[in-house]
């Protein structure tokens, strides 16, 4: 088996070359960063259709609350209290959610 060490940008080019996703550059960006630090240099087996269904960015917390009615939110970090594995996206109003 072959490995090789995948940077946020490798991992970013991935999510985006994927057409069943509709990552938009800063959210696969974001996500690929948070892929990095939270497997803390282990091996990552990079499964892009795992990570599609796990995960969810949302160009804005309306949206967000849109599809999620039933949360009460008023800030990103407001819906981070009741669900950890939210990744704001650096420079723009949306954040990457993972599924629930």
């Amino acid at each position: 088996m072959i490995y090789r060490e995948l940077t946020a940008y490798n991992i970013t080019d991935e999510l985006l070359a994927d057409d069943n996703a509709a990552w938009t550059h800063d959210g696969a960006l974001a996500l690929a960063k948070w892929l990095i630090e939270a497997n803390d240099g282990a091996l990552l087996e990079l499964d892009i259709v795992s990570i599609r269904g796990e995960w969810n960015e949302y160009a804005s917390l309306a949206d967000y609350l849109a599809e999620y009615a039933s949360v009460e939110a008023e800030t990103w970090e407001d819906v981070s209290e009741n669900w950890p594995r939210v990744i704001e996206i650096e420079g723009t109003e949306g954040a990457i959610v993972e599924s629930h």
